[in-house]
């Protein structure tokens, strides 16, 4: 069982879970310039859980790893970088700390769409018997 493929789609789903319990604070972290906060909230969370599901199910799960990279690596740029340039001393560098969480996430998201595609639940691989995959030798005599 590949324990490692499943750690970053369950912890993406349990980080679109804590966004649904937490929404307002989530919204809160939306830039005022952006309009709709509680969509954009919404929206993230229903793209984390979709991601971690199609990474876990095996549905276009390259795509599903790329995508949730791209949608973190725009977090890192439109709201964690500027956050932390904003108050880089607020709750003692939580902010940096923030910046580099997120900068790792979309290593790791980029990182999974390089491992090949499947399904991490699966079941066993067929067996193949080494006989059935031998070939006959077909040898040719020497010319005269």
């Amino acid at each position: 069982m590949p324990v490692g493929r499943y750690s970053l789609p369950i912890t993406v789903a349990v980080f679109g879970i804590d966004h649904f319990l937490y929404t307002d604070f989530v919204a809160s972290l939306v830039p005022s310039w952006i309009p709709g906060a509680l969509f954009w909230t919404y929206f993230a969370d229903i793209a984390l859980i979709a991601a971690a599901a199609g990474m876990i199910v095996g549905i276009q799960a390259r795509l599903a790893s790329l995508m949730l990279g791209i949608m973190i690596l725009l977090w890192f740029i439109i709201l964690h970088i500027p956050r932390a340039i904003a108050d880089p001393h607020s709750a003692k560098g939580n902010e940096w700390a923030s910046v580099f969480e997120v900068l790792g996430s979309t290593g790791i998201s980029h990182a999974a769409h390089l491992e090949p595609p499947g399904p991490l639940l699966h079941t066993k691989p067929p067996r193949v018997s080494i006989l059935r995959q031998a070939r006959p030798l077909h040898l040719q005599s020497p010319p005269p």
